[in-house]
């Protein structure tokens, strides 16, 4: 159903954008007083996950046009991405999230030990 392809585009796009503001919090705790350890540790895991979002954003970009919901161009047209964008990008974003959760994980558990 092309019709709810803007919502999961909505959401995706939130799952991002949340993505990134952790991600910039991480780089700004990361230049406070943390051990070389510990920066490194944090680094590595940020790495794990920078690279695959960063090519999930790419593919959800040629999406954009179609999805955003002030689109501007007919329904007529936006179809077909929609319909592609249901069928492709559903999975994809289940494997991003997949990726992604370990060093997300671990990345807790770093900082979690360093609170204590």
């Amino acid at each position: 159903d092309a019709r709810g392809a803007s919502p999961e585009y909505r959401e995706t796009s939130a799952f991002l954008d949340s993505l990134q503001r952790t991600l910039e919090q991480l780089r700004i705790f990361s230049s406070s007083s943390l051990s070389p350890a510990k920066l490194s540790e944090i680094r590595d895991q940020v790495s794990q996950i920078r690279i695959p979002v960063m090519r999930f954003v790419e593919e959800v970009e040629k999406f954009e046009p179609s999805l955003v919901s002030d689109s501007t161009k007919r329904r007529l047209f936006t179809a077909p991405r929609k319909i592609q964008w249901s069928f492709q990008m559903g999975t994809k974003l289940k494997r991003l999230q997949n990726k992604v959760t370990v060093p997300m994980l671990n990345l807790s558990l770093v900082l979690g030990c360093h609170m204590l």
